[in-house]
């Protein structure tokens, strides 16, 4: 036993050693006292000790937080790297990758519907510009696009005109350009073709449609939230009436109508066949509407659906579907089964089976341009060249943007053998020999840069080399 004096209270208590411990607890005042003594080797190799298990015992807590953060952050990059890849599988292009810029049109980042797209847009645009129409058509043309429609069998059945509206592939169109069709381009203004991987919604009241193309970093326009312009207003439509691309052309609103139930505007702004789709600007590059229809008869009534309808159909976006799976019109879509047998039928030479199905077509479809030009192919390949040359020349009256229809004007006249059935002198020769050379023109024309165009630039090259087809 040791005898300890506290220092406080003066009383003196005796405490176990030795060695004494280190601190202890007086029993008068209760203050702990530290008692000075010597520390042994032993007591600092066990005070290493415990500190050292202290230590590793706080390295394994730690751990297990570590690794569940780690498994977070994995989760979380996993799960990215998915809906990356499956946005990149449904349009052909990672929008994470999108960059802003490039046209003067405004970009968006990432957006995954089109409606998103318009929000990002409406974001970065900021305030509107008015500009004159030369600035806006360099602006806005580029985001302007022609539509063709094919057929199971490739060939083509319609075409129209549209807009994009978001860099990775969404295209505003009329529903009735892509009625019918089983697949479908959009050409670009610099002669790009895009194919289209699907519809996400359509709207058949209203004639909108909204298509996916596969492309990225695409230029694109921004639909107006607000209702219609009023009358008097200055706007411009952009289309490809009769196949001439981003045709540009100005009118005012004319007035506010409805139609079948859907409100329309009216406008003066001059619109062909060829144009349903087309945006209806204003001077800010804002779409105001969709050109869709004209009224045949009337001088310059031309009608548009109204940009609020396009807002209504980009919200009820959903799951894309192939442009096979919609309904068309039944009777429509007859014709077009009905076609891609008879071209079945040719391309296996059963003559009496591409007759049996044309014959009746032709009779009782006379303003079906397609059914036309199959008409005058059978009759081509019969040797009637006359009688190929008259359907093909009907085909394109019904429809003067018809490249196959022109090409295969223009290549039966240049057929030696057609030459010899067809002509009775040497005048008429020549003067069929014109008429050769200019629809090949127009083929080129229709088709800069699709098959039919390249094959006819290969027949103007062979038969006339110094005529210029630019």
């Amino acid at each position: 036993m040791i005898v300890v004096k506290c220092p406080n209270c003066g009383g003196c208590f005796s405490v176990a050693g030795p060695p004494p411990p280190l601190f202890t607890d007086c029993p008068s005042c209760h203050k702990t006292l530290r008692l000075p003594r010597k520390v042994t080797e032993e007591e600092i190799q066990r005070a290493k000790s415990a500190a050292s298990k202290r230590k590793w015992r706080h390295r394994l807590q730690v751990i297990p937080v570590v690794l569940a953060v780690a498994g977070l952050v994995g989760l979380l990059y996993a799960s990215r790297s998915l809906y990356h890849f499956a946005n990149q599988t449904l349009s052909g292009s990672d929008p994470a990758e999108l960059p802003v810029g490039g046209t003067g049109l405004p970009h968006a980042g990432a957006p995954r519907t089109a409606h998103q797209s318009q929000l990002e847009l409406a974001r970065r645009r900021g305030s509107l510009v008015r500009l004159a129409p030369g600035k806006l058509f360099a602006m806005v043309s580029p985001a302007v696009v022609r539509v063709v429609v094919q057929s199971s069998g490739r060939r083509s059945v319609g075409q129209g005109s549209g807009f994009i509206i978001s860099p990775d592939g969404w295209v505003i169109t009329n529903y009735h350009v892509i009625e019918g069709a089983d697949t479908a381009t959009v050409v670009l203004a610099d002669y790009t073709d895009l194919l289209v991987a699907g519809v996400g919604a359509i709207d058949r009241q209203s004639d909108l449609a909204l298509l996916k193309v596969i492309g990225r970093d695409l230029p694109c326009l921004m639909v107006s939230t607000k209702p219609p312009p009023p009358v008097g207003q200055k706007v411009f439509a952009i289309g490809s009436p009769e196949g001439l691309m981003n045709t540009l052309s100005e009118g005012l609103i004319s007035g506010h109508r409805v139609q079948d139930g859907v409100p329309v505007v009216q406008t003066t702004a001059p619109v062909s066949h060829g144009s349903s789709g087309g945006p209806l600007l204003t001077a800010e590059g804002l779409v105001v509407g969709v050109t869709s229809r004209i009224r045949a008869g009337g001088q310059n009534l031309n009608f548009a659906v109204p940009a609020e309808r396009v807002q209504d159909l980009l919200r009820k976006q959903g799951k894309m579907i192939p442009l096979a799976k919609l309904r068309g019109d039944p009777v429509k879509r007859a014709v077009v089964v009905q076609l891609d047998q008879a071209w079945k039928a040719m391309e296996k030479k059963d003559w009496d089976r591409a007759e049996a199905i044309l014959k009746p077509l032709a009779s009782v479809y006379t303003d079906n341009p397609f059914v036309l030009f199959a008409y005058g192919h059978f009759h081509r390949r019969q040797g009637a060249y006359k009688l190929a040359i008259k359907a093909f020349e009907a085909a394109t009256q019904l429809k003067p943007d018809y490249a196959e229809a022109h090409y295969s004007i223009g290549i039966t006249y240049c057929d030696r053998e057609a030459l010899a059935a067809i002509v009775h002198d040497h005048s008429q020769s020549l003067d069929l020999e014109k008429r050769a050379r200019r629809a090949l023109l127009k083929a080129v024309r229709f088709d800069p840069s699709g098959q039919t165009g390249r094959a006819a630039r290969a027949a103007i090259a062979k038969h006339w080399p110094r005529t210029p087809i630019e």
